[in-house]
C-alpha cells in the first residue's frame, strides 16, 4: 500500500484550470499503477487535494494526492477510506487514512437471500417441497405468501444446521486432503483421497457459484471460473456503495448516520412533491389519438397464464431479490411445484385486482452514478421488488409493447426494443456541426441543453426551467456578444465556451481531436486497470470490454465500407442496377452476378431483362445470359407491375432497413474474416469463423481456438521470431518447430492423442 503526493494525475478529469495535462504524463503512471496491480482506495472529502492561487486570481487545481493498495491489502482492510482534510495554510490537503470502520449504529434484521448454490442440492428440492405444500394447506386468503415464508423459514435452517458455511467446509477438506497425503499408500487411502479431492473440488464450485451471485456481473460466460475475480469485486462493489458522507443543500458536509438520513429524504421528498402545475389544454389538444379500438381490445383481454411463464423466462436468473430474498432463479428452477399457486396470484393482480399483502414492496438502494459520489444528485435510485410483483408488470409491459411502435415517435430512440439513444449522437453531432458551419448567415440558430433529471419522477415545465436556469445552454460561438448577453438575460442561463458532452460523448469536435476525445480513452483504459487486468484471463477481459458494447464515433470515410458491404439493390424498374458489377441479387454474401459475362456491354442494366409492358421478366433472355441456378433465382425476384424506381436496401435486416446493431456485426464479422491466409473463397472461411465463435463451449475455450488458428499463441516458433527464445524446435518430437498446427495436428504425439478420440479424420487439411 502506497499513500501519498504523487505529483501527477489519472485524467484530465483530477484537473480544473490551467493547461491540459499531457497524455503521456497521465499514461505512464496509469501503466505503473496497472503494472503493480494497485487500486485506488475510495476517498472521503473534496475531489481535488492541490491549490495553486494565480497573481490574477485564477485557481488550478488537482488532485496530486492519493492512496493505492493491492487486492490483497483489500482483503486485510475492506473499509479501508482516504479522508482528504481541509487546511488553511497549505497547498496541499491533509491526507488521513483510516483503517477501522465504525459501524453506524442502525438496528436491521438480518436478511434472507437464495443463494443459486442450492439449487444442485437434492435436498434443497425436497425442502422446497415440503415447505411449499405447508404454506399451501394454510387458512390464509393468500397462500404465496404463507408458501414463500415457510421456504425462507426451512431454507435457512437447512443451510444452517446441513449445508453448512462454505469456506469452513473447505478449509476442513483441505486438512483432510493434506492428512491423507501424508499417509502410506494403500487401498483405502487412495480410495480416501479421490472422494475427498472430488468432494473438494464439489465445494470449490460451490464457492465460485456464490462469489458469482454476489459480484452481479452479468456479462460473465458460462464455463469461466475465477473465484478470486469475483471476489475482489463483491469486496468493490461493497466499499463503492457505502456512503459515508454527503453534502447537504447548503454544502454542508454531513457524516452523522441520521442527517445522512435526512439530506436524502429531504431531496427526494422535495423531487418527489408536485408543484400541482395546470392550464395544459394546449398540450393536450395538440395530441393526436393513435390508440384504435383493435388495440384497446388486445390491451383489456383476460390475461393468461402463458403470459406469466413468458414473463418469467424473460428474467436474468441472479437479479437481485427483493424484500423476500427470492431472485427469478428459484421460481425458474422450482416452477414445476411453485407454477401454479404464482400463476393464479399473478392472475388475480392482472384480471381483478387482487394483490397479497406487501405485494409491491420494495427496497430502494443507491447506486453510485460516479467515482467517489459527494452528492445525492451523484447516486441512482433503483427499486429492488419482489419476483412476483415484477412477474405482473413484466406481463403487462410484454402486452404494452406491441403497440408501442405505433405510439411512440420515430424521432424516439431511448428505451425502445431495437433503437439505442447512442444513435441520437449522430443527431446531436450533425446539428452543432451545421449550427457551427453557418458562420454570416443572418438567419440565427441555437441549440438548448435541458437535464431531464427528472424524467423518471415527474415532468414538469418548471422543474425544467429551474435546471435551464442553473445549467444554461450553449450557443454558436459565431453569435455577437450582445446577442449572447441577450438570450442571458432572458433565459437566465450561461455561455458554455468548452465542449460540453452528449449523452457522454462530444457534441463538437473542435481542431485538437486528443483533448475532445481524451475522456472516452480514459473510461475505456479504467475498464481494466490495475486489479481487474491481473485478475482476469484474456476471454474475460473480452467479455468485459463486450459486455456492454455502445455506439462508437465513425469517420465517414470508415462507414463506409461497411454501408457498401451491407447495401444492396432492390430491383423496381431496373434502370439504375448494372447487371453485371452492382449488387441486386437476394443471395449472400456478396449479391453479385457470377455467371460470365456475355456479348452484352458491361454497362447494361437491369431493365434490359425485365418486360415493362407486362412487369416480369424476359424467361428467354434471362435463361440464355445467366448459369441455371442464377437464372432460377433472378426469376424468383418479385416486380410490382407499376415498375417503381429501384432502392438501395439494407441487406444484413430482414426488412431492409438499415439498424445499429446489424452494422456493428457486419464490421465484427469483417474484422473477424479478415486473414493473411491466401484463400481463394473469403466467404468459407467466414463461416469457419462463424463456427469458431458460436461453438457450445466456454468462452475462453473459443478465445484460445481463435488464438489457435490465428497463430498468435506463445508458441516456441513465435517465441524465436520474437527473440525470446532461441531454439525453436518441438520438445516431443525433436524433428519440427513447435508451432500451433504442428503442437494441435501434425506433431505424432497429437495425432496419437486425436486417434484416440476418433474425432477428426489424421488426413484432414488446415489452413495451420
Amino acid at each position: 500500500m502506497v499513500v501519498g503526493d504523487f505529483n501527477e494525475i489519472t485524467c484530465s478529469g483530477e484537473k480544473e484550470g490551467g493547461a491540459p495535462r499531457p497524455n503521456y504524463q497521465m499514461a505512464r503512471f496509469n501503466n505503473t499503477i496497472n503494472f503493480c496491480g494497485l487500486r485506488e482506495v475510495g476517498f472521503v472529502g473534496p475531489r481535488f487535494t492541490w491549490l495553486y492561487q494565480k497573481r490574477d486570481g485564477t485557481q488550478i487545481r488537482e488532485r496530486l494526492d492519493r492512496a493505492l493498495a493491492t487486492h490483497d491489502w483489500f482483503l486485510l482492510f475492506p473499509t479501508a477510506k482516504l479522508y482528504h482534510k481541509s487546511s488553511s495554510d497549505l497547498d496541499h490537503s491533509p491526507l488521513l487514512l483510516s483503517f477501522i470502520h465504525k459501524p453506524r449504529k442502525v438496528k436491521q434484521k438480518n436478511m434472507f437471500w437464495f443463494e443459486s448454490m442450492w439449487v444442485h442440492e437434492a435436498r434443497c428440492e425436497q425442502i422446497v417441497a415440503e415447505a411449499w405444500n405447508e404454506g399451501l394447506f394454510s387458512s390464509s386468503d393468500f397462500p404465496v405468501v404463507c408458501c414463500l415464508d415457510e421456504c425462507r423459514k426451512k431454507l435457512e435452517g437447512w443451510n444452517k444446521s446441513e449445508f453448512g458455511h462454505v469456506g469452513k467446509k473447505i478449509a476442513l477438506l483441505q486438512k483432510q486432503l493434506e492428512w491423507l497425503e501424508l499417509q502410506s499408500s494403500s487401498p483405502d487411502v487412495n480410495r480416501n483421497l479421490r472422494d475427498t479431492r472430488v468432494e473438494l473440488n464439489c465445494w470449490l464450485e460451490k464457492e465460485n457459484e456464490m462469489w458469482k451471485q454476489r459480484s452481479c456481473l452479468n456479462w460473465f460466460q458460462n464455463g469461466d471460473r475465477n473465484t478470486r475475480f469475483f471476489h475482489a469485486k463483491a469486496s468493490a462493489r461493497a466499499q463503492k456503495n457505502l456512503i459515508e458522507g454527503v453534502f447537504d443543500e447548503n454544502e454542508i458536509w454531513r457524516e452523522d448516520g441520521k442527517e445522512i438520513e435526512r439530506v436524502f429524504v429531504d431531496y427526494y421528498s422535495e423531487l418527489s412533491t408536485s408543484s400541482n402545475p395546470s392550464n395544459f389544454e394546449d398540450i393536450v389538444n395538440a395530441i393526436q389519438p393513435k390508440v384504435s379500438e383493435d388495440m384497446n381490445a388486445s390491451l383489456i383481454k383476460e390475461f393468461q397464464a402463458k403470459e406469466v411463464y413468458r414473463a418469467l423466462k424473460q428474467m436474468y436468473p441472479l437479479k437481485a431479490p427483493g424484500p423476500d430474498g427470492m431472485p427469478p432463479l428459484f421460481f425458474q428452477h422450482f416452477w414445476s411445484l411453485v407454477g401454479s399457486t404464482v400463476t393464479k396470484t399473478v392472475l388475480d393482480f392482472l384480471n381483478f385486482g387482487i394483490s397479497p399483502p406487501k405485494f409491491n414492496e420494495t427496497y430502494i438502494v443507491l447506486i453510485p452514478k460516479t467515482k467517489n459520489p459527494l452528492r445525492v444528485t451523484e447516486f441512482q435510485p433503483i427499486s429492488l421488488c419482489n419476483v412476483i410483483y415484477k412477474l405482473a408488470s413484466k406481463t403487462l409491459v410484454n402486452r404494452l409493447k406491441k403497440i408501442l411502435p405505433a405510439i411512440i415517435s420515430d424521432s424516439q430512440s431511448a428505451f425502445v426494443n431495437g433503437r439505442l439513444i447512442t444513435d441520437n449522437v449522430l443527431v446531436a453531432f450533425e446539428t452543432m456541426h451545421h449550427i457551427n458551419q453557418r458562420k454570416g448567415d443572418s438567419k440565427g440558430e441555437m441549440a438548448i441543453k435541458l437535464d431531464m433529471s427528472k424524467a423518471y419522477d415527474r415532468l414538469e415545465w418548471t422543474c425544467l426551467e429551474k435546471i435551464m436556469e442553473k445549467l444554461g445552454f450553449h450557443p454558436s460561438p459565431n453569435i455577437a456578444s450582445n446577442f449572447q448577453e441577450e438570450i442571458k438575460s432572458r433565459f437566465g442561463a450561461q455561455v458554455i465556451k468548452q465542449h460540453e458532452k452528449y449523452l457522454g460523448l462530444p457534441s463538437l469536435v473542435g481542431r485538437n481531436k486528443k483533448n475532445t476525445f481524451r475522456e472516452i480513452k480514459e473510461k475505456l483504459v479504467k475498464k481494466l486497470a490495475g486489479w481487474k487486468e491481473k485478475l482476469l484471463s484474456k476471454a474475460g477481459k473480452e467479455a468485459r470490454i463486450g459486455s456492454n458494447p455502445s455506439y462508437a464515433w465513425r469517420s465517414i470515410m470508415a462507414a463506409q465500407d461497411i454501408v457498401r458491404r451491407g447495401s444492396r439493390w432492390q430491383v423496381g424498374n431496373g434502370s439504375s442496377i448494372k447487371i453485371w458489377s452492382d449488387k441486386w441479387l437476394p443471395t449472400p454474401p456478396s449479391h453479385k452476378v457470377v455467371s460470365p459475362p456475355t456479348v452484352w456491354p458491361p454497362e447494361a442494366t437491369v431493365d434490359s431483362l425485365i418486360d415493362a409492358d407486362e412487369g416480369t421478366w424476359k424467361r428467354e433472355v434471362v435463361q440464355s445470359l445467366f448459369l441455371p441456378h442464377e437464372a432460377e433465382m433472378i426469376q424468383g425476384i418479385a416486380l410490382c407491375s407499376r415498375l417503381p424506381e429501384d432502392r438501395l436496401v439494407w441487406a444484413p435486416t430482414a426488412n431492409g432497413h438499415f439498424s445499429v446493431k446489424s452494422a456493428y456485426s457486419l464490421a465484427v464479422e469483417t474484422c473477424l474474416g479478415s486473414t493473411t491466409w491466401e484463400v481463394s473463397d473469403d466467404s468459407n472461411f467466414r463461416k469457419f469463423w462463424k463456427y469458431i465463435w458460436k461453438l457450445n463451449v466456454p468462452h475462453k475455450v473459443r478465445h484460445f481456438t481463435w488464438r489457435a488458428c490465428k497463430n498468435i499463441l506463445p508458441t516456441k516458433d513465435n517465441l524465436v521470431r520474437r527473440k525470446v527464445l532461441i531454439d525453436g524446435g518441438c520438445d516431443e518430437c525433436k524433428t519440427e518447430l513447435e508451432s500451433s498446427g504442428h503442437v494441435f495436428w501434425t506433431c505424432p504425439r497429437a495425432q496419437e492423442i486425436w486417434a484416440m478420440t476418433n474425432l477428426i479424420p489424421l488426413n484432414q487439411n488446415f489452413p495451420f
